[in-house]
This record gives C-alpha cells, structure tokens and sequence, in this order.
C-alpha cells in the first residue's frame, strides 16, 4: 500500500499528543493484536500495549513503523539525533 506524505503533520485518525507517563516504574505490557486504522483500513503493525495504575493502555508504536504506513520518512544522523520529515517518503535504508 502506497501512502501520501502528509505535510506538515501526522494524523491517525485520532489526536496525536506527546506527552508525560501517566506512570513510572514496571509496567504490564502486552501485544496489541488488534490492527490500526489508518485511512479507514485495518493495517497490521507491531505495537504494545502498557497498562497504567487505573486499567488504561497506551498503544506504543516503533516510530518507523508508524512513517512506512503513513507515508513520512524517519532518519537519525550523529549530528541531528533522530530526525522526522513530512516532506519525503518513507526511505527504509534511511
């Protein structure tokens, strides 16, 4: 499946926020089995799921995973760390 870059952003369908743990320490995890919906189909990416205090997950995502199916490329370089751009597609010898 070939996919668009996005300009500018990275949409899911649902508002991405970066934020803090709710949580520290050892967690329970497990695999998330259900597939994620992008452009209104179900994709299969490998992910996990981390619990917090009150029964709540977190989908966690391996970053090139999320631009290979959303169309952006992600780098890392010595000099930049890791790095994400909008404006190219995903590149996996990047």
């Amino acid at each position: 499946m070939t996919r668009k870059p996005v300009e500018g952003s990275v949409l899911l369908g649902v508002p991405v926020i970066v934020t803090v743990l709710p949580f520290t320490g050892d967690r329970s995890y497990s695999a998330a089995n259900a597939a994620t919906m992008i452009d209104g189909e179900g994709v299969l990416m490998q992910s996990f799921v981390l619990m917090d205090d009150n029964g709540g997950g977190y989908t966690y995502y391996k970053l090139r995973d999320l631009g290979q199916a959303l169309g952006f490329n992600v780098g890392w370089s010595s000099e930049k760390g890791v790095y994400i751009e909008t404006d190219r597609p995903y590149d996996p010898g990047n």
